[in-house]
């Protein structure tokens, strides 16, 4: 009897956490452009989590883009990653040709996910 009380006590306990881990966790990513008044742009990739297992990774790939002839040049890129429960993966590439037009592009993928995610700032020009 006292051993059946106790492997209940075990299994309510293991259910809570596992219910707490599944239902309070977040996950969130984006990309980010910001034109600065020194002619040049700033960009960023962020892959953000919290309330996970303290095993997952998280994983940011950003590109900034230039429009040239036609057509979108990578002019910088970046990648970054985290560990834990809790976790923030950033990426900041930047371009400097004034009076051009760029965007923002990230892949975001994790242990949170299947397979990976992708996210796209607006197009703005450099001033």
């Amino acid at each position: 009897m006292k051993r059946g009380i106790i492997v209940l006590f075990l299994m309510l306990a293991l259910i809570s956490i596992y219910t707490s881990t599944v239902f309070a966790g977040s996950v969130s990513y984006s990309s980010s452009l910001f034109p600065l008044s020194s002619g040049s742009v700033y960009g960023q990739s962020i892959t953000e989590w919290s309330g996970q297992g303290i095993f997952c990774d998280g994983y940011v790939s950003g590109t900034l883009w230039r429009w040239s002839s036609n057509q979108w040049i990578a002019e910088s890129g970046a990648t970054d990653s985290a560990q834990g429960k809790e976790g923030c993966a950033i990426v900041h590439p930047e371009g400097f040709n004034s009076g051009s037009y760029y965007c923002e592009t990230g892949t975001h993928w994790g242990d949170f996910w299947s397979g990976s995610k992708t996210s796209e700032s607006d197009v703005v020009i450099c001033p």
